[in-house]
């Protein structure tokens, strides 16, 4: 099978255990919440399920890192916001309106737009490779450039708008994003080629992603 295509099946399944997950917390909060007496939401066995569930969801996702472009894996994350409205629908009473319908229908064609047209042939990085291309001037200034708007963001924007505007949330973690999914792509892309008999561990770098 096509590494892409592997990629594509344990983005696709992760997200969807992901999906699974914050629906088993949420209606752990909600049976907490019902209690005469409240009790921490850690001692909760439901609680623990949906986070193991998480667990296995995020793995599944890191590993799909290592066969598909991250330019696949990081859209298909569309199929946990269609997964998540139908599971609140049906299993946490929240209404799914029209625009919740058309939005999640417009994720998921996105999603999947962007899935049909890259190159099925990813790129085996390498840690010298990786090396090379984090330490081009071009790259450091952007990294420069992410890191200092999101402590502006969180430094200064959180804290007089982040109540009223959830979007001031939804561009610091976009922000973190670009490096978190560049980082998962690497770490994932060496733990593969070590297990085909490259090991990729022998620099610091590997060990540091």
């Amino acid at each position: 099978m096509n590494p892409k295509y592997i990629g594509i099946l344990l983005a696709v399944t992760g997200n969807m255990f992901i999906s699974v997950s914050v629906t088993v917390q949420k209606r752990a909060h909600i049976i907490i919440k019902q209690m005469e007496e409240p009790v921490p939401y850690v001692k909760l066995p439901l609680w623990w399920v949906g986070m193991l569930l998480m667990v296995v969801g995020e793995v599944g996702n890191f590993a799909a890192y290592g066969f598909a472009p991250a330019v696949v894996v990081a859209p298909l994350g569309a199929v946990s916001v269609v997964f998540n409205a139908l599971l609140a629908a049906r299993f946490l009473g929240e209404p799914l309106r029209r625009r919740n319908v058309i939005g999640t229908g417009f994720a998921l064609l996105g999603g999947l737009g962007i899935v049909r047209s890259v190159d099925s042939n990813d790129f085996n990085l390498t840690v010298e490779e990786f090396l090379d291309d984090v330490t081009e001037p071009l790259f450091i200034a952007f990294l420069c450039a992410i890191l200092g708007l999101t402590a502006f963001l969180v430094l200064r924007v959180e804290r007089d708008y982040g109540e009223r505007y959830v979007f001031v949330y939804i561009l610091i973690c976009s922000l973190i994003g670009c490096i978190t999914v560049m980082s998962c792509k690497g770490l994932s892309t060496f733990i593969r080629l070590t297990a085909e008999g490259d090991n990729q561990f022998s620099s610091p770098l590997a060990w540091f992603l």
